[in-house]
Order: structure tokens, then sequence, then C-alpha cells
């Protein structure tokens, strides 16, 4: 698996860091995940700083399904001849300092894709047709095509954001040779957030964040309440607390000190309201 790509910031590139046209899109408040087929045939993942040999940790679970759900396997190792070459490179949406709209936000969107033949990065125009046809989603642009030598990036002013109502985080602009850069909101703070809860006990926060409305919400997705079986819905309304709450489960603060979720017994709590939510239906 390729390392992540670099991204320094446009005041912080070189002159010539950027190229001929380039495309712009929004950055997202989320985090870096990368995955590669093994040579086993199946998808291994990884962040911006290691690769998950050992498993996925539970703040990046949902990451890991979403990307296996979407991304069409057997097509791709259909259509390349060495599998193993490319890395695939996306933004994991989840909650950090920004509260976007979950229900429109793909949980994750394709932003790169590294050849190791080549020995290089795609294209934009490229790594969108790529993410189209094979998953998961691409990041829809705001600038498609922009000659920074006739329009400088210089004063660039960030647009509103696609996926809630304020401005985006930041952008990041790409050439047609992969190179990137971005531009970051001057108020965005940097690191993880810290979020403050009432409680440290699983079953608090699975009563909290698995409300009546998520569950109908989540069950209406998949269906509706009278059909949806168990496993299912327990995925998608674990996923969806993970990302909408992300930052309380794994960042979370009481008066005390710092929450040391236990993840397994949290996921025991949330099916525990699911099944009596299950169990209520006529």
């Amino acid at each position: 698996m390729h390392d992540a790509p670099s991204a320094p910031t446009l005041a912080d590139a070189r002159p010539d860091h950027l190229q001929g046209h380039v495309r712009i899109e929004e950055l997202l408040d989320g985090a870096l995940v990368r995955f590669t087929v093994a040579e086993a045939g199946f998808l291994r993942f990884g962040d911006d700083e290691r690769v998950f040999d050992s498993g996925v940790p539970p703040r990046l679970a949902y990451a890991e399904r979403a990307s296996t759900r979407a991304f069409d396997l057997g097509s791709y190792v259909d259509t390349v001849d060495d599998p193993t070459r490319y890395t695939f490179v996306g933004v994991a949406t989840h909650r950090r300092h920004t509260d976007y709209d979950w229900g429109r936000l793909s949980p994750v969107l394709g932003t790169a894709i590294h050849d190791a033949a080549e020995g290089g990065w795609l294209p934009p125009d490229r790594v969108e047709r790529v993410f189209e046809r094979l998953g998961p989603p691409p990041l829809d642009p705001v600038e498609r095509e922009r000659s920074i030598g006739r329009r400088p990036l210089d004063g660039y002013d960030l647009p509103a954001s696609a996926w809630y109502d304020g401005p985006a985080a930041g952008v990041v602009v790409t050439d047609k040779r992969g190179s990137r850069a971005k531009l970051v909101r001057a108020d965005l703070p940097e690191g993880e957030p810290s979020a403050r809860v009432e409680a440290r006990d699983v079953e608090t926060l699975a009563e909290r964040f698995v409300t009546d409305a998520l569950l109908a919400d989540r069950a209406a997705a998949l269906g509706g309440r009278a059909a949806v079986a168990f496993d299912p819905l327990f995925e998608a309304v674990l996923d969806r607390v993970a990302r909408a709450h992300h930052d309380a489960l794994f960042h979370g603060a009481t008066d005390t000190g710092a929450v040391d979720l236990d993840w397994g017994r949290f996921r025991g709590a949330v099916a525990e309201r699911v099944r009596r939510w299950l169990g209520t239906r006529d």
C-alpha cells in the first residue's frame, strides 16, 4: 500500500507545485482512509499514518464496512492485470469539528488513486471516473477545470459547504499530474476534537445516541420496520452513531477525565437498544 498523498497548504507550496489546469474539491473535516487489494484478494486498509494489518480500529470500522460494500471488487479484479498495484484513497466522514448532514453525506468519498506501476497519482478526471465505476463515490468538484495561469489562486474565497449550512472546511486543489495542495479555513481547529459527555457508562451513551427517531430512520432506509432484520439494522444504526457522535465516543471527556470507551460493550448496548425497538413492532 502506498503512503497517503501529501498536500501542503497553498501558502507553503512551491510556486511550481501546481501547474496548468486544476480541479478544486471541498475539503471535508474527516479522516483519511486508504485501501488496496491484497494478493489473497481481500481489501487491506490504512489511515494517513499506518496500515491496519491487525484489523481496522473501531474509530474507522464504519469506513471499512462502507468501502467494502461500495467497492466492486469483482469488476476491479477482472479489469486489471495486477490488483495490488493501485492504492485507493478517500475521506472517512465523521464528526470532528463540523456537524455535517450525515443522512446525505456518504461515509467514504474517493479522492485519489496511486498507480505503483506508473509510480504516480492518477489525474483527477480519471480518479473521478474510476470511483464512479467501482465505488465508493467521488467528491463532486467545486471547480472541474481552472487555469491557474489565467486565474491564480491568490486570495481564493472558500465556498459554502455542500454538506451542511455553513462554510467549507477548506478546499483541495489537484492538477493533472496528481499534485495537490490545500487551503484550510482559518478558524477550523487543528487536531482531534474533545467533546463533553455527561456520563461514561456505555448504557447511558447508547440510550442517548440510539434514539427511536434514529431507529425509525435507519429502518425506513432498509425497507421499513416490519421487514427489516436485526443484523442490517444494527450495523446501520451503529455506523450512523459512530459517525455523528464520533467526537463524543472516541474523544469524549467528563468532569473527571477522558472517557476510555469499551467499544465491545458499547456495541452490545447498541444491539440491546435495537432488539428492544424491534421487539415492540406490530
